[in-house]
């Protein structure tokens, strides 16, 4: 996955929902999914308050709840074009998908950039 000795950052997109290999999360708690703006702008200040210059790998594990990742994907758009033209770069991003059969995680690289 992605770039070997690079950067890596590990985060889990909601708290509480599932058990995940992380500590960190984008959203501790969400008390109104149906808020898209509001997700929205949570996902991109989350976003801007990391050092993502340094970081070449983003892996995000996910479970569940379609709003909040589609909201942080239209955050991560955003951001990544802001940085592309700022630093010439962006991080590779990898979502981390359950796999009940094997009871691990499967990565799937987005929008295919690697």
């Amino acid at each position: 996955m992605g770039n070997q000795g690079s950067e890596v950052m590990n985060i889990g997109l909601c708290a509480g929902r599932h058990e995940m290999p992380v500590s960190e999360f984008i959203w501790s708690q969400i008390d109104n999914p149906m808020e898209f703006d509001e997700l929205e702008l949570h996902a991109k200040d989350w976003l801007l308050q990391q050092n993502l210059e340094e970081v070449q790998q983003l892996n995000m594990y996910i479970t569940g709840l379609t709003v909040a990742l589609t909201s942080f994907l239209n955050a991560w758009e955003s951001v990544c074009k802001e940085m592309e033209f700022e630093i010439g770069h962006h991080p590779y991003l990898y979502l981390l998908h359950y796999d009940r059969d094997t009871n691990t995680y499967k990565p799937q690289n987005w929008l295919g950039w690697e």
